[in-house]
């Protein structure tokens, strides 16, 4: 899908593409130099960092150089990247015409794989008229690239390690044959409460991967700020917490990192719900902080 839209005297390009891999998989192909470059450009000083500056190098046009200018903006691992795109020389209308613009990649699960939207914003329709129009046919053909590129890459989801774990006494078991879409810390007062420390740990994956999940749990609702009803389950013998769902999105499945058979396994992404923190709760912070939940 392809759409053009109006915003405030500007117009976007909007194109969204449907892939058949987890989020994670997509997050690397554009997040990861070699495999940008395989796509579109390789990038000069890219990493996935916040305020980092990187450049492109295109066919110079008139006075332009044809370099890029780009910054990341904002980084929310297997969900968010923001970069800015700047170039261009001359007022004409056209390619080199000045281009100031921010490119938005939204990453979200499905029950298929990742629906990528692509959002590239700011086009000035008196300047940039050439541009919108060349830029809007070359983002599609973008996104086919990634998924062909996803289609190689994606066979590394098929072999790798199952994610495996249950309670304290064994008598709930899981086994997920996929790789986790989202991992967090949350300090969230329920987190607290549910785990008797400062924040939970969690890895979501999508349901689809779940191959074995054995045993009688019992369950704990809660209604979450947002009105969502999230069912928490834990051991009625050890009294372990296991996973969790959620009514809203029953597509996903999540688990306390603390219950996988190899906690090591686990590397938070971001921490949530820090407007509840404590002090003596120290996190990582290198890690995106979120005062509740991140866009998504």
């Amino acid at each position: 899908m392809n759409d053009i839209a109006p915003r405030s005297g500007t117009q976007d390009i909007v194109v969204d593409t449907d892939f058949p891999h987890a989020p994670q998989t997509i997050w690397r192909m554009l997040t990861t130099s070699e495999l940008i470059g395989r796509w579109m450009m390789v990038p000069t000083g890219f990493e996935p960092v916040e305020g980092k500056r990187f450049t492109f190098q295109t066919t110079p046009a008139g006075a332009w150089d044809g370099v890029i200018h780009c910054q990341v903006l904002e980084v929310i691992p297997n969900a968010r990247l923001v970069h800015s795109w700047k170039g261009g020389h001359d007022e004409n209308a056209g390619y080199g015409s000045r281009l100031d613009t921010v490119i938005t990649w939204t990453l979200a699960a499905t029950e298929t794989g990742t629906r990528l939207r692509l959002v590239h914003s700011g086009f000035v329709p008196s300047r940039n008229g050439s541009a919108l129009a060349t830029f809007g046919e070359g983002w599609t053909k973008v996104a086919a690239n990634i998924g062909a590129i996803a289609d190689e890459q994606g066979e590394e989801e098929e072999t790798s390690e199952p994610w495996t774990g249950g309670c304290a006494c064994g008598a709930i078991r899981y086994e997920i044959a996929a790789e986790p879409v989202f991992m967090n810390d949350c300090q969230c007062r329920d987190c607290q409460l549910r785990s008797g420390t400062g924040h939970g740990s969690y890895l979501t994956f999508l349901s689809a991967g779940v191959k074995r999940l054995q045993g009688e749990a019992t369950r704990w609702t809660i209604v979450a700020d947002n009105g969502n009803v999230k069912s928490h389950a834990f051991c009625p013998a050890c009294g372990s917490p296991v996973y969790l769902t959620s009514a809203a999105k029953p597509d996903f499945f999540t688990v306390h990192a603390a219950s996988l058979d190899d906690p090591g396994r686990f590397k938070p992404q971001v921490v949530t719900y820090r407007i509840r923190g404590h002090a003596w709760d120290r996190i990582d912070e290198a890690l995106p902080q979120f005062e509740k939940m991140p866009p998504m």
